[in-house]
């Protein structure tokens, strides 16, 4: 049966200014177009879980930190701290208090003098406390056992910090490393271990005395680049995984003296465990990363029985390499991925939860990555290796598996008098026997000819750049992600390129401006474009796979509002197809308000003339059960601009019950 109750409201209001302060190193105040599925759209680097395994915390590339019911397998929030364009606002770490009532994360979070580490409210949501000036990118976090400490292990030389839960001021500190730290992880003696790319094995006593150094060796074992470290449960090892060998070593938690090597036979000489677990219980050891299933469609996870010295098992975890793994109250683990992915094994290494992508995965489809000769069609792999393809089509607004590429032309990778060379995975791609200009240590990944043969669209890691047919850069675009491939139409007006985000983007090949952008869902069917100013286009059901993120200073978390909140203001396909004639948003628009009878007005939608308010409820707590009819709500209502709230907020909310 379904019923109604109408619902006593009392409000709380918060007047909070919706707009960040203007200033040097502060967030950027205009709204930022993101992707949104409901999961994560980029690799996931750390997970978290509290003591009892009821949450799981992850975080992305994706600039967002998700909170999972591990019971449900279901999404409970989304944590957006402030982000920026570009590596600003990735998040590489997290850790959860032993109690589930603390998430820190941090990252690529560059404001004013230095990084920042967040500290939010797991119930609720709050950005409760921030963590500022710190002197590199945030690696790796972790909670000490009793709750008491916060450890952070940073970037370049900047080496650890530890922080008093609460007041988070710093207790102690290292600077003296070589490079940056790995891993880090708490016992329950309030021992503190480290591992860093220098080579070495840090240990460290931790108490209201600050941070004592109590051992600092060359890992030994394996390899030379060590990375995950864990205390054993009992506190007497700790395990030591590599990124350069397939290897984990056993050391004594006292001395961090050699015990033992757990069996890597099998597993491959390019192999790397660099993430390393042991079951709650202590008697499983876990490790993952790169090593794949014997018939390499899978990464596995290795589990050893005895605590390392007995046999061993493979569980086929992700497809993609394995980020971070964390035993759970119950037995198993829970892991994450680089697909984006992450699932849980149960203790006999059955998979039992899997939470996989919604993005498209266009690596290693470049040679299948087709363009009409105008653009307004395109067909892309789904999947690596051009398993299944779709495609695209701007002028019918159609979608679907593609049957055929009649009339698509694959990207032009050889030109006559131009010789590109090493440019699939390569950091040093040649032309003609010279080194073409990328970043240190950017790898190219896709390779497309003009028409005329007189240059070429690059695409790489962190950016599209366009060379003409001598070398020289005409332009460089940053990308949202690696550039997996490129095509330039046979008109010779756009370059294409599929990006590691899941989305394909139209850039005018003349100056690389991007005019339109085309999120097309791995369901096969959902789809989304839009325009630099936010005019979109979607399937039906699509509109909620977009929004606007808002920064509100870097203190407080940002709001996100998908873009079906301004369908009347932004929905616009005449506007989408128009791009495709004119090259340019402003001519676009003004030709489908004339079209359409509209008033001649090009300018952008300023949408924060037209933002809804926030409204918060405070209690009851979210889950809570109810049995009566009548319930009162504790609000808190915020909005935009600090306008004021009119009218009857007091109104009735109806809720359904099967």
């Amino acid at each position: 049966m379904r019923w109604m109750c109408r619902l006593a409201v009392v409000v709380g209001f918060s007047a909070l200014l919706f707009f960040g302060l203007a200033g040097a190193g502060e967030p950027p105040t205009e709204p930022i177009l993101r992707i949104e599925t409901g999961q994560h759209t980029a690799p996931i680097r750390n997970i978290a879980t509290d003591a009892e395994g009821r949450w799981l915390a992850t975080v992305s590339d994706d600039k967002t930190l998700r909170v999972w019911d591990l019971k449900k397998v279901s999404l409970l929030q989304i944590l957006r701290p402030p982000i920026d364009k570009g590596n600003v606002g990735k998040l590489y770490s997290v850790a959860m208090s032993p109690d589930g009532a603390w998430i820190a994360t941090g990252g690529w979070t560059l404001w004013d003098k230095g990084t920042s580490i967040y500290v939010f409210q797991r119930d609720g949501g709050k950005l409760a406390h921030h963590i500022g000036d710190l002197p590199n990118v945030i690696y790796d976090l972790a909670w000490s056992p009793d709750g008491r400490y916060l450890a952070a292990g940073m970037g370049g030389k900047s080496g650890v910090r530890v922080f008093r839960n609460g007041d988070y001021t710093m207790v102690g500190q290292d600077r003296d490393y070589g490079h940056m730290v790995q891993g880090l992880d708490f016992d329950h003696q309030g021992r503190l271990v480290t591992s860093s790319y220098d080579g070495l094995l840090r240990l460290y006593q931790v108490g209201p005395g600050g941070l004592q150094l109590l051992s600092k060796k060359t890992a030994p074992g394996g390899g030379k680049r060590p990375a995950g470290v864990r205390f054993s449960p009992d506190g007497k090892k700790i395990a030591v995984g590599f990124y350069d060998a397939p290897a984990v070593s056993l050391l004594s938690a006292d001395s961090l003296d050699f015990i033992a090597a757990p069996e890597a036979r099998g597993l491959g000489k390019d192999a790397g465990l660099p993430v390393v677990s042991w079951s709650a219980d202590g008697g499983t050891l876990y490790a993952g990363g790169t090593a794949k299933s014997a018939d390499g469609h899978s990464r596995i996870i290795r589990a050893w029985s005895q605590g390392g010295r007995g046999e061993f098992r493979d569980h086929a975890a992700a497809y993609n390499t394995i980020q971070d793994i964390q035993p759970l109250a119950g037995g198993g683990v829970a892991f994450g991925a680089f697909d984006p992915a992450w699932g849980l094994l149960d203790p006999s290494g059955q998979r039992t939860a899997f939470v996989s992508t919604a993005v498209a995965d266009f690596r290693d489809t470049w040679d299948g990555f087709h363009l009409s000769r105008d653009g307004l069609s395109v067909r892309f792999g789904f999947m690596p290796h051009g398993v299944v393809f779709g495609r695209f089509d701007f002028a019918e607004r159609r979608y679907g598996i593609s049957t055929g590429d009649a009339g698509l032309l694959p990207p032009r990778v050889t030109a006559e008098g131009i010789d590109v060379k090493d440019w699939t995975s390569s950091t040093r791609p040649t032309l003609n026997g010279q080194a073409l200009g990328l970043s240190d240590n950017e790898r190219s990944r896709s390779l497309a000819f003009a028409p005329d043969g007189q240059g070429f669209v690059l695409g790489a890691e962190w950016f599209l750049r366009r060379f003409d047919r001598v070398g020289r850069e005409l332009w460089r675009i940053e990308a949202p992600g690696t550039v997996w491939a490129v095509n330039i139409s046979a008109d010779g007006r756009w370059a294409v390129a599929a990006y590691a985000d899941g989305t394909i983007r139209w850039h005018r090949l003349s100056d690389g401006k991007q005019l339109v952008a085309l999120f097309p869902h791995a369901d096969q069917k959902r789809w989304v474009a839009w325009t630099p100013s936010g005019y979109y286009d979607a399937s039906p059901g699509a509109e909620e796979m977009i929004g606007w993120h808002l920064n509100r200073g870097k203190e407080t978390a940002a709001d996100f509002f998908p873009v079906s909140r301004f369908r009347s203001q932004l929905y616009r396909p005449d506007v989408i197809t128009r791009i495709f004639d004119t090259q340019d948003e402003g001519e676009a628009v003004r030709r489908a308000n004339r079209d359409a009878g509209r008033p001649d007005d090009v300018q952008p939608v300023q949408l924060r003339s037209i933002l809804p308010p926030i409204i918060e409820i405070l209690s009851p707590k979210d889950g809570t059960a109810v049995s009566q009819s009548n319930i009162t709500l504790k609000c808190s209502v915020r909005t935009p601009d600090d306008a004021p709230v009119t009218g009857d907020f007091a109104a009735a909310l109806f809720f359904s019950k099967p």
